[in-house]
């Protein structure tokens, strides 16, 4: 490996990729809108709620945050927007950002 190699941040360890992937598609596969008008953040935070349960994630080695919400200000809208993203820790300080 070259000295230019080694300067960059070690991403997030792959073996770990497809345990997120699956875990991911485990507790989506019967998330549904409850209503018309529900939001992406909504429906993010109950995918959450259901990525806690699993082993995975519950027991280690990996961990999933919430992303503090990101709000956007319109003067027009009823109420702020956001978005909150998922958050995958290893225990290794490396990290993997779903949006």
């Amino acid at each position: 490996m070259s000295n230019e190699a080694g300067a960059f941040i070690p991403l997030f360890p792959k073996k770990h990729i497809p345990p997120v992937l699956s875990s991911i598609y485990q507790a989506s596969v019967t998330l549904r809108k409850k209503t018309a008008k529900d939001r992406e953040d909504w429906i993010t935070r109950r995918l959450y709620f259901r990525l806690i349960r699993i082993p995975t994630f519950r027991d280690g080695p990996l961990d999933i945050r919430l992303q503090p919400e990101i709000v956007f200000h319109d003067s027009d809208a009823d109420s702020p927007a956001g978005r909150i993203d998922l958050l995958v820790s290893c225990g290794r300080g490396y990290k993997f950002i779903l949006q």
